[in-house]
């Protein structure tokens, strides 16, 4: 998100997306652009298979247990049997995370983050 603060909802979820519980934050939150960021993509033509290579350094600290979210923008989907690999970087050997919540021909892809991610990490993404 670019912009100034604002207060974000915050929801429980179950494995199946319902909501187990919701809540109003208690802070405005200050978003921050990210840095260093790229992409390309494999192939410049629609409805063929296509790689995105995307990489950016984070802003803001994702605490343990948070999420790392890749949203495509109408008129994309991501398609069966594609996988969202997260290439992390924090000054030592990547760590590698297969998302487990992906939905064919969904907008959205969502990888877990059991350890959190650092402020000034590089993010490397990979979706083919």
């Amino acid at each position: 998100r670019v912009g100034g603060a604002a207060e974000y909802g915050v929801a429980t979820l179950s494995p199946g997306g319902e909501v187990i519980d919701s809540g109003a934050p208690v802070l405005p939150t200050l978003p921050n652009n990210l840095t260093g960021a790229s992409h390309s993509l494999s192939s410049p033509f629609a409805g063929r298979p296509n790689t995105l290579v995307a990489s950016f350094v984070s802003t803001n600290t994702v605490p343990p247990g948070g999420t790392l979210a890749l949203d495509v923008p109408p008129g994309f989907g991501l398609a069966p049997l594609a996988r969202l690999n997260v290439h992390l970087s924090v000054g030592g050997a990547p760590l590698t995370w297969v998302d487990s919540r992906f939905e064919p021909f969904a907008s959205r892809a969502a990888i877990d983050l059991p350890s959190g991610l650092p402020a000034g990490a590089r993010v490397n993404l990979t979706v083919a």
